[in-house]
């Protein structure tokens, strides 16, 4: 296994990340050190999801916050 490095995104990213509050992966928008929650809209700090993930449900920081290719969501916002 290799150290855990801070993520940090330079450009809007779409991710999956562990929720504990709801127990399964919810979708947000990554942007530098915070998630945008796809569910509330809630900005989070990414170190907290990642260190409750950890502590609460034994989720690995590598599976905590995972990276999907972007994909068109004009139309829900609208």
């Amino acid at each position: 296994m290799y150290p855990y490095t801070p993520l940090y995104y330079t450009a809007p990213t779409q991710v999956r990340y562990w929720s504990v509050v709801r127990g399964r992966y919810v979708g947000g928008i990554a942007y530098h050190d915070f998630i945008i929650d796809g569910v509330s809209g809630e900005i989070m700090l990414i170190e907290g999801i990642i260190s409750a993930a950890q502590a609460v449900d034994n989720i690995s920081f590598e599976e905590a916050i995972v990276e999907l290719d972007w994909r068109d969501i004009s139309d829900s916002i609208l």
